[in-house]
């Protein structure tokens, strides 16, 4: 019977007496550490585990860790950072819930400077802000604001106080806005009370930003609204007073305050605001029985609005220079190119200041 051979127990003395290769002792180094690796792993987990709902509790201010869910944690914050007036408690949440929380707590307390946490390039920090300023009525905080955020916020405020006054609006600390809300306040004092003299007030000067102030909100009809087409006939914010209110009243010797050749502009813009009071019989066979309700100068517009329908109808000019006024036949040709868009036309007008306007649209409609 074979005997088997005898197993001795490892000793360190026998570790000893083994004689390891370099790849050896490698690969045993690795595997200790690699030991070692997980332990400690398994330790971070466990304390993980056992330590979560104290840590959160902790963490979080008023008890709101003790809640498990994201939407009960963010609701309690909310509530508390409104209930203490503390913007900071805002701060342990993200996005736009922290946001959120922030604009609120600034309306709450009626506080703009805490509105300063957000960025002021979002629209977060206006909505913040345009709160505020609407429960105070404090116009200075539309200083801070973009202009496109700023017109809204300064004509709430003044629309308020019926542009009773253009003095608040010197309490903006923004010089341009400053000077767009005067030219808004004037000019709408302007219109409400059928007093030119109001627009003696606003700059006589050239600017963009003043006008789009002015025509914020505007009753006015598109023809002479505020925009890039008016700026590029050299209007300046005083003689778009005149011009708004002159169609108001449909009263051209309003226009005759205007400087410059605008002045004649606004005439036309008058006349084509009184041809819309003007109706004439288009189906009628010619102008004298198209118009024979009319007298004086409403003949004269009536006239001028049956040559140029029919001229539109026929797509021809020869209906307008049947017309008595050099003026109005001109005027015609104008109407007959901007309802075709046949801007050839343009060239046969005589008066600089209509041709000038119909190249421009022609301009206009080719970009």
């Amino acid at each position: 019977m074979d005997r088997k051979p005898e197993i001795k127990p490892m000793t360190m003395q026998t570790l000893r007496e083994i004689k390891l290769t370099q790849p050896d002792k490698q690969r045993l180094a690795l595997l200790f550490c690699g030991v070692l690796v997980v332990f400690a792993f398994s330790i971070v987990i466990f304390d993980s585990l056992f330590h979560y709902g104290s840590s959160a509790l902790a963490y979080y201010p008023g008890n709101c860790g003790s809640y498990n869910t994201s939407q009960g944690l963010y609701t309690c914050l909310s509530t508390l950072a409104n209930k203490t007036a503390n913007v900071s408690v805002c701060l342990y949440m993200q996005g736009s819930q922290s946001l959120g929380c922030v604009s609120g707590v600034a309306e709450r307390s009626n506080n703009p400077n805490i509105c300063g946490y957000i960025s002021k390039t979002g629209p977060y920090y206006v909505s913040c802000i345009s709160a505020i300023e609407n429960k105070t009525g404090n116009i200075a905080l539309c200083g801070s604001l973009p202009q496109s955020s700023a017109l809204s916020c300064i004509y709430s405020t003044v629309l308020a106080l019926n542009f009773s006054s253009a003095s608040t609006c010197e309490l903006i600390g923004n010089t341009s806005y400053s000077i767009g809300c005067s030219a808004l306040v004037n000019y709408r004092k302007a219109l409400l009370s059928s007093n030119p003299d109001y627009c003696e007030m606003i700059q006589n000067t050239r600017n963009y930003s003043v006008l789009s102030f002015m025509d914020y909100n505007s009753s006015m009809s598109s023809a002479s609204a505020a925009d890039d087409y008016l700026y590029a006939l050299n209007v300046t914010a005083q003689s778009y007073c005149y011009l708004g209110l002159a169609i108001q009243e449909l009263n051209a010797t309003i226009c005759n305050r205007i400087q410059g050749s605008f002045s004649t502009t606004c005439g036309y813009y008058v006349e084509a605001a009184n041809e819309s009071t003007v109706k004439a019989n288009l189906n009628a066979t010619n102008s004298t029985t198209a118009c024979v309700s009319y007298k004086g100068y409403d003949l004269e517009l009536c006239n001028l609005e049956y040559q140029t329908g029919i001229a539109i109808e026929r797509m021809n000019a020869t209906p307008c220079y049947s017309l008595n006024s050099s003026v109005d036949r001109d005027l015609c040709v104008y109407h007959l190119a901007i309802n075709t868009s046949d801007y050839g036309y343009c060239s046969d007008i005589l008066n600089t200041t209509i041709r000038g306007v119909c190249t421009l649209s022609a301009n206009y409609t080719a970009t």
